[in-house]
Order: C-alpha cells, then sequence, then structure tokens
C-alpha cells in the first residue's frame, strides 16, 4: 500500500499541471509527436539525469484544437506520503504556451506529453512540450519502489491504439463533432486504493469541444476508448458526456483511484491469458477448383471461452499480416455434425463474427479457414488473440 500511496501523490501532481499549465516553453519545437517518439527523447534525457536507472511507468498526452497560455502561480505541493520528500524542480510564475494540433486523432499525436518515471528511491514527473524535455516534480522516499512495474517493454505506440480507437467507431463521432481535443494515457497493471486496473491500457478520449472558447464546465459529447496496450485490440468503448476542461485538468487514467476524470469505461476484470484457454492443432489443407481450405482443430479449450473472445489473424514468416482478398476469404467454426456453428468473411483478420460469435470453443471443433490464396510452404502462422478478459495470444503452423 505505501508504493500505490505514492504513486497517488505523483499522479495528483499530473493533474496539477494540467489544471495550473506547468510546461515550460518548446526552445526547440519538434511538434506534434507520438508516444513512441515523446518517449524516445524522454528516455535519452533521463539517461543521465541523477545517475539513471530510470523507467517509464506512465504518460498522458493532449492535442488541444487551439492556442492557450497559462502562468505557473504559487501551487501547493500535494500533502507529504509516508517517507517521501516531495518538492517542485520548477519556479513558479512560469508563462507558457501550449501548441496546437490540426491533424486527425486517429494519428495519435500530441503537442505535449506528460510521464512518470520511477528509479529505486524516486518518483519523477517529466514533460515533453512539442520537444522540450525537463523534470517538474520528485517525490524521493525511503521505501524502495524497486517493484513499482513499469510500461511494457512492447507497448504499441499511441498512433496504433489511436487507429484502432478511430476504427472502432471514434471516426464517425469526430465526423459529427469536428474541432475538438484529444488526450491519450496509458498505464502498467497497477492496483491503487483497492481498485485493480487488469491489465496494461490505453485510455483514448476525444472531447467535442475547444477548451479555449468553451466554458470549462460546459458539458459536451466525449467518445471514450480502452485498447491493450500490447495486442493494440479495443477492449471497450462508448460515447458520453463530461465537462469541457475535464482533459485539460486531467490527468486521465494516471489518476487510478482517484475520482474518475471522465465518466470511465468498465475496468476489465484481471485477463487470463489466451493460451490457457485455448490451443490448436498445426492445419490441415484441403483443395477444391481453386479454394484452399486450413482446418484447425481445437487442441484443448477452457470453460467459458467463446469464439467471439478470440481476434485471429494469419502471419507471415517474417511477422506481418498475409494479404489475403477480401470476397474470397472466409473463417468457419465447424462442429461434430459437420454444419456451421459460426463465422464471418473478412480479408487478413478476424474482426468480428457474422454469426454464432457467442458459441463455446470445444474440442469437438475445427476452425476453417477458406481462401483462394495457396498458403503451403510459406510459413505462416494462425494467430489467435485474445480479447475481453483475455490477454496474449497463441499460435500454430500453417503447413
Amino acid at each position: 500500500m505505501l508504493i500505490a500511496a505514492i504513486v497517488v501523490a505523483a499522479i495528483v501532481v499530473l493533474g496539477t499541471l494540467y489544471a495550473v499549465g506547468v510546461f515550460t516553453p518548446a526552445s526547440h519545437a519538434t511538434g506534434p509527436m507520438t508516444f513512441h517518439t515523446a518517449a524516445g527523447e524522454v528516455n535519452a534525457y533521463l539517461a543521465g539525469y541523477h545517475g539513471g536507472g530510470w523507467k517509464l511507468v506512465g504518460a498522458a498526452g493532449v492535442a488541444p484544437p487551439s492556442a492557450r497560455s497559462f502562468l505557473f502561480n504559487e501551487t501547493p505541493l500535494p500533502a507529504p506520503v509516508s517517507s517521501c520528500l516531495t518538492a517542485w524542480l520548477v519556479a513558479n510564475h512560469t508563462s507558457v504556451a501550449l501548441t496546437p494540433y490540426t491533424g486527425s486523432p486517429s494519428t495519435g499525436q500530441a503537442t505535449i506529453w506528460t510521464f512518470l518515471a520511477a528509479n529505486s528511491t524516486t518518483l519523477l514527473v517529466v514533460v515533453n512540450n512539442a520537444g522540450s524535455v525537463q523534470p517538474f516534480f520528485s517525490a524521493t522516499c525511503a521505501a524502495s519502489l524497486a517493484l513499482l512495474p513499469g510500461l511494457p517493454a512492447n507497448v504499441i505506440d499511441s498512433s496504433t491504439a489511436a487507429q484502432a480507437a478511430w476504427n472502432a467507431g471514434e471516426s464517425g463521432f469526430v465526423a459529427q463533432h469536428p474541432g475538438g481535443e484529444s488526450a491519450y494515457a496509458v498505464l502498467p497493471a497497477l492496483s491503487l486504493l483497492g481498485s485493480s486496473a487488469g491489465g496494461s491500457y490505453w485510455q483514448l478520449v476525444y472531447a467535442a469541444c475547444d477548451p479555449a472558447t468553451t466554458a470549462a464546465a460546459t458539458i459536451v459529447p466525449v467518445f471514450n476508448a480502452t485498447v491493450n496496450s500490447v495486442s493494440g485490440v479495443v477492449v471497450a468503448h462508448n460515447s458520453s458526456t463530461m465537462p469541457c476542461g475535464t482533459l485539460t485538468n486531467l490527468t486521465l487514467p494516471l489518476r487510478l483511484g482517484l475520482s474518475p476524470p471522465f465518466p470511465p469505461l468498465p475496468v476489465p476484470p484481471p485477463s487470463v491469458p489466451v493460451g490457457v484457454g485455448v490451443a490448436f492443432h498445426p492445419a490441415v489443407e484441403a483443395r477444391s477448383a481453386g479454394t484452399y481450405y486450413y482446418n484447425f482443430s481445437v487442441q484443448s479449450s477452457a470453460a467459458g471461452l467463446t469464439w467471439s473472445d478470440l481476434h485471429l489473424v494469419v502471419r507471415t514468416a517474417s511477422g506481418g499480416t498475409a494479404p489475403l482478398p477480401s470476397g474470397s476469404t472466409s473463417w468457419t467454426v465447424v462442429g461434430t455434425s459437420g454444419r456451421p456453428l459460426a463465422g464471418t468473411n473478412d480479408s487478413a483478420s478476424l474482426t468480428g463474427w457474422v454469426f454464432g460469435g457467442s458459441t463455446g470453443v470445444s474440442t469437438t471443433q475445427f476452425l476453417s479457414l477458406s481462401t483462394s490464396v495457396d498458403l503451403y510452404g510459406a510459413g505462416d502462422q494462425l494467430l489467435a488473440q485474445g480479447t475481453g478478459t483475455y490477454a496474449g495470444n497463441v499460435s500454430t503452423s500453417i503447413p
């Protein structure tokens, strides 16, 4: 609980930074950045900061539609936490300009990113404002922070998460509500104040307003999506409402364990590794009149797993997605009777079942991929990714 309390204290500061505008003017602006670009600059800065040894614990980015300026006044520090010594690392009365972003929310770019970093003894809030990196707040603690989890090593970029949210319905929402503000945030798996965050997720929010011209308390429509930070699968999404100033006064799921800064999506339950839930035998190939069939019998399956819990992809030997043609590719689940139990038609990946998605996965079934492309000998694999309460992936070969 000590580590959780320490993190919460630093998270409060992240929200305060946005509320009062504690942002250093960018002296060498590089413009809008995705998470990977901004994190790379922050990591390069931290490599030589106070002995190094830093890991990124969380991040949040904002893409405002209009320029705004702020003044950092006499902002009090949060109350001391246990044996931690807290300190501001910037001067008061700092005037700051916030750069606007006029591109699409689907790019995952933000003009300002705030990071929470940690080493064995210190939590550090670092801001990357259009290419200018500077630490703003620290909490140095007697207790070791070595067990505090960092972001996954293979965390997807904000551009990938944003595109997933865009395809899940944000595109239509933005078309109806153009000119709004976007925010993106990512955290590792944490449990703060007794509230589990499940796995590691991106949370993406688009508010249909411009805080530069709309009163902060004005209630506006928002689109909200939660995306698995490793697989890129959209776990949940919805549209709701919230005050226009929320994204500026934030800080997104970096305030886990505190009052939510916007109407939250349901917190996913702890994930079950999909490898525990299902396994497939390698494909058996059959051919007929220019159509190639690759049948994967179910080797094992856990109770409760349904076909809609699985996102299926054909991956090439080089790790890409196989270019299977739409219109001549389909996925079908076949039972002991030989009749289809579930199915869809798609191109390279299965993103939703046309029928039977709620059918339980069973060892009496096999999954059949039919396509006009001969995959024999190419080194391709079937990759089954977990969605919802299932995490990770399993694969099997296509001979």
